[in-house]
């Protein structure tokens, strides 16, 4: 079971607290800050790779340094307890803290640096445009080629035939490379769905709670239900009886690193294996090395927000239906 503290590190022994999808630190009765972007400029979670570069004599980014002393500290962390999670987190005041949390408040952590409402926690890492513009060609090293003499008319169909040829074998190899692409699930099919409609499609879920939440945008309380499938693997968030967002986690979560719910070559592949068209209004909103986010993707989907990648694998993945809840 997570102790739900900090381990090392700034504010040691402190607990961790979860209370209406807010978590805090607290010293005894008196809570001392919140956990979210406000307060956390950085945050990394303790990997396996992490353990074994403490091993190793050799540690990197956050969790190195200061913040872990010995680094038989970090070696000897549990890999394989169920459901519990540290994690390395860099305040904006510069101090840094290592936590042990349990499933419950890390999902919420995420969700708490993931919020689409506040970027700041990318100034680090600018999301990355996809779409440079090609305004920056220089026309006058276009003209002078245009100039160039020498070529032969002969010559010069040959070389478009070529380069035609060669362009239709490509599109036909990477047509072929999407083709393979199999999709997972199908998640527009819960979108604002009621609970009898998502117990005909997914059956009588594992376990049905209730979802305390605090609205960001009015810092209204609220409690919803939260319908749990296959040890968490999808966990869908119902307000008012509908379904506003499906989490997905593998089992990296219960200490199963093996285990992942998706790979991916290219990352428009990620919308394929969800079974997603995106609109011509989706924006990239952030890629980084951890977390990629989308908005606007559909007509059916709001929001995609896909964690924990690592060498093309991920572990987790959000898919938020009407955002008016989580803004």
């Amino acid at each position: 079971m997570a102790k739900n503290k900090v381990v090392a590190g700034d504010y040691l022994n402190c607990s961790v607290v979860r209370t209406l999808g807010l978590i805090s630190l607290n010293s005894g009765f008196k809570q001392i800050l919140q956990l979210d972007q406000s307060t956390i400029a950085n945050y990394e979670l303790i990997t396996e790779e992490h353990r074994k570069s403490a091993v190793s004599g050799v540690s990197r980014g956050l969790v190195g340094g200061v913040l872990l002393g010995p680094v038989g500290l970090l070696a000897g962390l549990s890999a394989k307890n169920k459901g519990t999670h540290h994690v390395a987190i860099e305040f904006r005041d510069g101090k840094k803290s290592l936590v042990e949390i349990d499933d419950k408040i890390y999902k919420i952590l995420i969700q708490k640096m993931f919020n689409a409402s506040n970027a700041s926690i990318f100034d680090n890492n600018p999301p990355v445009d996809n779409n440079t513009s090609n305004s920056g060609i220089n026309n006058n090293n276009y003209n002078t080629q245009q100039k160039k003499k020498g070529c032969l008319p002969i010559g010069c169909l040959a070389i478009i035939a070529f380069a035609v040829i060669f362009a239709i074998v490509i599109g036909n190899l990477q047509n072929t490379e999407k083709s393979s692409v199999e999709t997972i699930i199908d998640v527009t099919q819960f979108s604002k769905i009621n609970s009898a409609k998502l117990i005909e499609i997914m059956g009588e879920p594992q376990r049905i709670e209730d979802y305390e939440w605090r609205v960001p945008k009015t810092n209204q309380e609220i409690v919803g239900k939260l319908y749990v499938y296959e040890d968490s693997k999808y966990e869908f968030i119902l307000f008012d009886d509908i379904v506003m967002q499906l989490d997905m986690y593998s089992g990296q979560s219960k200490g199963d690193t093996t285990d992942i719910i998706g790979s991916f070559e290219n990352k428009d592949d990620i919308f394929k294996l969800f079974g997603i068209t995106p609109s011509s209004k989706m924006k990239k909103e952030a890629d980084t090395n951890y977390a990629l986010r989308y908005e606007n993707v559909s007509d059916t989907v709001e929001s995609v927000r896909i964690f924990d990648i690592e060498n093309g694998e991920f572990g987790m993945a959000k898919f938020t239906y009407d955002s008016k809840y989580f803004r």
